[in-house]
C-alpha cells in the first residue's frame, strides 16, 4: 500500500499493552491525523500467550492490509508478530519503548533482556521495526547505578550492538492546562504515585520501602503513597497516609497540595507522574538513575540509590523549607521542556515520514 493522498484518510494500527495515561495521549495526538485501530494485548500469565497470539494474528491479517501505518508501545510478546507481519506486508512500523525493554536487572527481576526468550522477541522486534522511538536517550545506551555492586551498562545498543535500525527519542508531553500550580495550602510534604504497591517486588523497583523507611527517620514530614491497593502487612509508619490507586484526572489535587515529590524507583525509562508533578509546582526527588537526574535540570535533589541518610536528607531540604521561587523555577522548566504540544509536532512528523514511504521497514 502506498502513502496516503489528499483525499485519503490514513489508516494506523496501533498496539498496545492496556490501558495507561500516555498511551490514551498519543492515540488522542494521532486522531487529529489518521483513522486510528487499537489493539491492547493483555496477556500477563504464559497459559494466555498463545490465544493472544491467535486473535492478534488474526487482528493483523484483517487491520495491517488496510493500514498506512504500524505503531506498537512496548517491545515483547506484544510487538513480536504485528511487526513481523508489517514487515512481510511492507508496511512501515514504528517501535515505542518505554524502559524495561532496554535495561537487565536480574537482582530485581526487571527488564526484558534479563531472561530468554523474552530477550529473543525484544532483539527481532527491535531489529525488523522500520523505526525505534525512546522516551529517554538512557534507553539508548546508558549505565545503571541502582543497585549495590558495580554499575552495569544498560539500554538497546548495549543488548543489540548489531540493531541497524534507525531510533529518535521523543520524550512524553503533559497539557499546562491540566497539570498546574495551585494557591492551595500545602499539606503534604513528600507525595509518591504508582501502582501495585501492595506487590513487595512492586515496592522495592519503585523504591516505596526506601521511602517508608524515609518516614522513619523523618517523623516530622507528612508523606503519602498513592497506588497501594487493599491491606498489606507491611507496618506503615503512623505518618503516612497510603491511598489506593486513583485515576488520572483525581491526582491533580494531591499533586498541588504537595511541597515535593519522591522518584525513587531502581530504573526508569522516564517517569511520567513526576514529570505531572513537576507542572503542579512540587519539587523533585530522584534517585540517580535513567532518565531522571536530566529530566530535574538540577531544579531539585538527586540522591544515590541505597543511601537512607542521603534520602532523608534530600527530602527534608526538599519539603520542609519554603522554596517557592524553585517551585515556580520547576514549573517553568516542565513546561518550556515537556509540553504535550512538542510531542505532538514530533509525533505527527514521524508518522508523516514513515507513512509516506520514506523510510521502510529495515531490510
Amino acid at each position: 500500500m502506498e502513502g496516503p493522498n489528499d483525499d485519503e484518510n490514513m489508516r494506523v494500527l496501533f498496539v498496545d499493552r492496556g490501558k495507561a495515561s500516555y498511551i490514551e495521549r498519543d492515540i488522542e495526538l494521532l486522531s487529529a491525523q489518521a483513522v486510528v485501530t487499537r489493539d491492547s494485548f493483555l496477556a500477563r500469565r504464559p497459559v494466555e500467550l498463545v490465544g493472544s497470539l491467535l486473535r492478534q494474528f488474526r487482528l493483523c491479517i484483517r487491520e495491517l492490509r488496510r493500514s498506512h501505518l504500524l505503531i506498537v508501545h512496548f517491545a515483547g510478546w506484544n510487538s513480536i508478530l504485528p511487526i513481523l507481519m508489517a514487515r512481510l506486508l511492507r508496511r512501515p512500523s514504528a517501535l515505542f519503548l518505554h524502559g524495561t525493554e532496554a535495561v537487565s536487572l536480574p537482582a530485581i527481576q526487571y527488564g526484558n533482556f534479563r531472561k530468554w526468550p523474552l530477550s529473543w522477541v525484544t532483539e527481532l522486534s527491535l531489529k525488523w521495526a522500520s523505526k525505534v522511538v525512546v522516551v529517554d536517550a538512557s534507553l539508548i545506551r546508558s549505565v545503571s547505578k541502582s543497585l549495590p555492586g558495580p554499575s552495569t551498562l544498560q539500554g538497546v545498543l548495549h543488548f543489540v550492538p548489531d540493531m541497524k535500525t534507525p531510533l529518535e527519542v521523543i520524550p512524553h508531553g503533559f497539557d499546562p492546562m491540566l497539570w498546574k500550580p495551585a494557591d492551595i495550602p500545602k499539606d503534604i510534604d513528600v507525595l509518591t504515585v504508582g501502582t501495585g504497591f501492595q506487590n513487595s517486588r512492586v515496592r522495592h523497583l519503585k523504591g516505596v520501602d526506601r521511602l517508608l523507611t524515609s518516614a522513619r527517620l523523618c517523623p516530622e514530614l507528612r508523606f503519602m503513597i498513592i497506588g497501594w491497593e487493599g491491606s498489606s502487612e507491611v507496618d506503615i509508619p503512623s505518618n503516612v497516609t497510603v491511598l489506593p490507586r486513583l485515576e488520572h484526572e483525581q491526582l491533580l489535587n494531591y499533586y498541588q497540595r504537595s511541597r515535593s515529590y519522591a522518584q525513587l524507583s531502581l530504573s526508569e525509562g522516564f517517569g511520567c507522574a513526576l514529570v505531572e508533578a513537576m507542572f503542579c509546582g512540587c519539587v523533585p526527588v530522584v534517585n540517580d538513575v535513567g532518565a531522571m537526574p536530566d529530566i530535574l535540570a538540577n531544579l531539585g535533589v538527586v540522591v544515590r540509590a541505597e543511601l537512607d541518610d542521603e534520602l532523608a536528607s534530600g527530602l527534608k531540604n526538599a519539603a520542609s523549607q519554603d522554596l517557592p521561587e524553585l517551585s515556580k523555577k520547576v514549573v517553568r522548566h516542565a513546561r518550556s521542556t515537556y509540553p504535550i504540544s512538542l510531542r505532538g509536532e514530533r509525533i505527527h512528523a514521524l508518522v508523516r515520514s514513515l507513512a509516506s514511504g520514506s523510510s521502510s521497514a529495515s531490510s
